[in-house]
């Protein structure tokens, strides 16, 4: 699941820290996106126990590398687009 850091309302850490202790959800691989490169924001996401991190900007090829990499290596065909100048990554069957 990607999670970018800075998102209305709740940020991608408060997220991905809800997520974690939530049983049903903690062991949802999350890749945090993110353009924050400072040693505090990636501290405290691996902390907070984030799969895999990408900062931005990125490429599509690299998004798709570590959103597989996460799923076990598992072959997926995800479909990105953007909404509103947010990318929409899609898993596709």
């Amino acid at each position: 699941m990607p999670i970018d850091v800075t998102m209305p309302k709740l940020d991608g850490l408060e997220l991905a820290r809800r997520l974690r202790v939530d049983e049903r959800t903690r062991d949802v691989p999350i890749l945090l996106v993110t353009s924050r490169t400072d040693g505090g924001t990636l501290k405290a996401a691996v902390d907070i126990g984030v799969s895999d991190y990408l900062t931005k900007p990125f490429d599509s090829a690299t998004l798709l590398a570590k959103s597989t990499a996460l799923l076990g290596g598992y072959p997926m065909t995800f479909s990105l687009r953007l909404l509103g100048g947010t990318a929409i990554v899609t898993a596709l069957p």
